[in-house]
């Protein structure tokens, strides 16, 4: 069953969209007609037939929208299955200042959820989430706070300034950055500077360190959330708290403010995610702001990602590995499994140092559990006496944990 339906007109598009994106993200199953309706279908039909198979209709109405002859016809439809269903929720939404005149007069007595200044930030992605998973009946999400340190292109250009055309930077950093990247395989001065500067953008959260990976154009932001998504539906469906990540600015360095101090208590406190792009770590800005990230009182729930130089020569590697396994049939499928994380978690392709066979030999042995199972050939011989003798009652698991049965 769909958990919500979104009610929302065009004009609020730029802020809906990255909000349904950011619900999904949370684990929940939205239904929003730009992306969840199937071309050809009858539009007022399919909008109704939704809203009677969702639990919640989230409603969200602008200056701009709220007046629109749709969102009252949809709105209409909600309040009409409510007063079927009265354990259908509906959660208006006002998005900025909307005058009273303009807000759906089916909706006059409820409390709405307010947006001061008509966009969303983390703290009412978080407000939002909290208030929706009471509606539903959801456990409140699990926030953890996540930074991304890497470089801005400006940053990188300060690192590394441009020599003009055929040009090789020169200086310490330069060498550094060079021995780091030609370690992984990458080519040298002066193409590596034109390589390395498009993973960077205008903000650290824009770091796209894959750019070079024909499957992943995505920004490492995006990659997490597609992750976040994945595991979200899967702890839903184990009934366990929704993982919400909550990516910090720069408050998360000072704690001369309110906002800065309880930042730091929460990432101190909890779980965290810190991303850390190697390149980056040799700029000045990048290296303070590591300093001065807020040591974690709780060391095991604190996850660190140092992200490497990722370059044609690891996309290749990859590809090699599949086009290898591929003469072993077995190994190809599961190989395909453990790339989408659908099965073989005691698999791995990807041990390039002794460092990381170690930790992946570690988790492995340690994740075994439970004793030996009854071998084959003894389940299929007691299925036989089953089968040939009515004195024989029970289960095989039954036969092989008890005495033998009497006569």
């Amino acid at each position: 069953m769909v958990d919500i339906f979104v009610s929302w007109g065009l004009p609020d598009a730029v802020v809906v969209k990255p909000m349904v994106e950011r619900l999904r993200d949370a684990g929940f199953d939205v239904w929003s007609y730009t992306d969840s309706m199937l071309a050809g279908v009858n539009i007022p039909a399919d909008v109704q037939r939704t809203i009677e198979h969702v639990s919640l209709a989230l409603v969200l109405l602008s200056a701009a929208s709220s007046a629109r002859p749709w969102i009252a016809t949809e709105v209409a439809w909600c309040v009409a299955r409510q007063e079927r269903d009265p354990a259908f929720r509906i959660l208006p939404v006002r998005m900025g200042a909307v005058p009273e005149a303009q807000l759906p007069h089916l909706l006059a007595n409820r409390r709405y959820f307010d947006l001061p200044g008509g966009s969303i930030d983390h703290a009412n992605m978080i407000r939002l989430a909290d208030n929706l998973q009471g509606l539903l009946g959801y456990q409140a999400p699990l926030v953890v706070p996540a930074r991304i340190l890497a470089m801005t292109q400006q940053q990188f250009d300060d690192l590394l300034p441009d020599p003009g055309p055929g040009g090789n930077p020169i200086g310490p950093a330069a060498q550094r950055v060079e021995e780091l990247c030609r370690a992984v395989g990458m080519e040298p001065f002066p193409g590596l500077r034109a390589v390395l500067r498009q993973r960077y953008k205008e903000c650290c959260e824009d770091f796209a360190p894959f750019t070079d990976d024909p499957t992943i154009e995505d920004r490492l932001l995006d990659v997490a959330h597609r992750i976040q998504r994945e595991v979200n539906q899967q702890r839903r469906v184990a009934q366990l708290q929704p993982i919400w990540l909550r990516w910090c600015g720069d408050e998360l360095f000072d704690a001369t403010t309110a906002a800065g101090r309880e930042l730091r208590e929460r990432w101190q406190a909890g779980p965290s995610l810190l991303i850390v792009d190697s390149v980056s770590a040799l700029h000045q800005g990048i290296r303070e702001q590591f300093q001065n990230v807020p040591p974690s009182l709780y060391p095991k729930q604190a996850a660190l990602l140092w992200v490497p130089p990722y370059t044609r020569h690891t996309v290749r590697l990859r590809q090699v590995t599949d086009n290898f396994v591929q003469i072993l049939p077995n190994l190809h499928t599961r190989f395909q499994n453990w790339e989408q994380m659908a099965a073989d978690s005691h698999m791995a392709f990807d041990i390039a140092t002794s460092v990381s066979l170690r930790r992946w030999l570690y988790r492995a042995f340690a994740d075994v559990t439970g004793g030996p199972l009854p071998l084959p050939s003894n389940v299929s011989a007691f299925r036989g006496l089953l089968q040939s003798d009515a004195r024989f009652t029970g289960s095989p698991s039954q036969f092989f944990s008890s005495p033998k049965p009497t006569q």
